[in-house]
């Protein structure tokens, strides 16, 4: 890092990282060079989380809004012990209901579709998160979108269904 001191309306340059910042007017004001990275929407990378204990899962209506968005056709077939419980309120409208997606409508195990498998930074689940808030949460979660650096090697962590992201490092046993 160099740094150079001097008075009001000098040039101050840092260089960190390989990237010079130039401050004009002592700690005035901040010029930064082509291709500094600054924390704006461009380098920020948002990453679905669930934020409630119980774990992370998509509401009926977000799982088919994401499916649509992602141009996959979805089968929803309602759970068999869910009709047995709820009998005629065993319906796709009802949040206490189980439903299994499948891709084909044959229902064969081969073609089932789960939102947990969702990439958590898919750019369509966090369309579908922002659209829906609150609406785009499963029976038991509590979905939010969290921001980072772009920059950043992450992993999301959790204690009983509560989620958080942490920055990837080493571990060893």
């Amino acid at each position: 890092m160099i740094l150079i001191l001097c008075p009001k309306d000098c040039l101050i340059i840092k260089q960190i990282g390989g990237v010079n910042i130039v401050l004009i007017e002592k700690f005035a004001s901040v010029k930064i060079e082509p291709g500094f990275k600054n924390m704006k929407k461009n380098n920020i990378q948002k990453i679905v989380i669930n934020s409630d204990y119980g774990g992370f899962s998509l509401s009926h209506k977000a799982i088919m809004e994401y499916a649509k968005l992602k141009g996959i056709k979805l089968y929803p077939v309602i759970d068999d012990i869910s009709k047995k419980v709820y009998g005629k309120k065993a319906t796709l409208s009802n949040p206490a209901i189980f439903i299994h997606y499948y891709t084909q409508p044959s229902f064969n195990d081969k073609y089932y579709f789960s939102d947990r498998d969702i990439e958590r930074d898919d750019i369509c689940l966090i369309k579908v998160v922002e659209k829906l808030g609150k609406k785009a949460s499963g029976q038991f979660a509590d979905l939010k979108i969290v921001k980072i650096p772009d920059d950043i090697e992450w992993e999301i962590e959790e204690y009983d269904g509560n989620e958080w992201i942490s920055e990837k490092h080493k571990t060893w046993d």
